[in-house]
């Protein structure tokens, strides 16, 4: 999809400048003829030319915004669900470490827990000396927790429709929605920053 964008509008034989500069030319041919029939003709196919060209290239542009929110959400979908698997198994360490058995199994799927997350969303992680993970947002280290032990923090996202434009990503979407300018690499933040282009 986005390379039919580039394609309507990167310079090339059919490209927005292109059909631009025709429909003006044609213009040129007809004052330069008033008179003239087929000048005026030719103007008035290169001005429908122009049109349709417009018209595809903000079709493809919506079509890639639609796609970008629809990706947006199934990563956002994403990190709440590994989030919410990784308070499971920090729970579940928890209780094997009371129990005396091995977390082993446990550890080696936290490990992959926070990698997935971390490709999602720009976390950072702090481990306790029982195991468990903890992970605020952004890579400082002091951002919003996401997960805390066994607890965790939904994440969402809305339309920005201010002057700055683009997608705010929230914290608790459903009750305090929280704004949050942590995230600056992963997935979700390549999104936000494609849709604010």
């Amino acid at each position: 999809q986005l390379e039919k964008v580039e394609n309507a509008l990167l310079p090339a034989d059919a490209d927005l400048g292109t059909q631009i500069g025709n429909f003006f030319r044609a213009l040129s041919d007809a004052s330069a003829a008033p008179s003239d029939l087929a000048p005026r003709v030719v103007a008035l196919e290169q001005g429908k030319s122009l049109a349709a060209a417009f018209n595809s290239t903000f079709y493809q542009l919506d079509q890639l915004k639609t796609m970008t929110l629809s990706r947006t959400q199934d990563a956002i979908d994403g990190v709440n669900l590994l989030t919410q698997e990784l308070a499971s198994v920090n729970n579940r360490i928890l209780s094997s470490g009371q129990s005396g058995k091995s977390p082993n199994s446990f550890l080696d799927l936290r490990d992959r827990l926070v990698q997935d997350i971390s490709a999602l969303a720009d976390v950072s992680v702090s481990y306790t000396d029982r195991g468990v993970a903890n992970l605020t947002v952004g890579m400082s280290g002091v951002g919003p927790s996401l997960v805390d032990g066994t607890s965790r923090t939904q994440m969402g996202f809305t339309e920005r429709h201010d002057r700055i434009g683009g997608l705010q990503i929230l914290l608790n979407p459903s009750s305090s929605k929280t704004p949050t300018s942590q995230l600056s690499s992963g997935m979700i933040a390549g999104l936000s920053e494609a849709y604010a282009a």
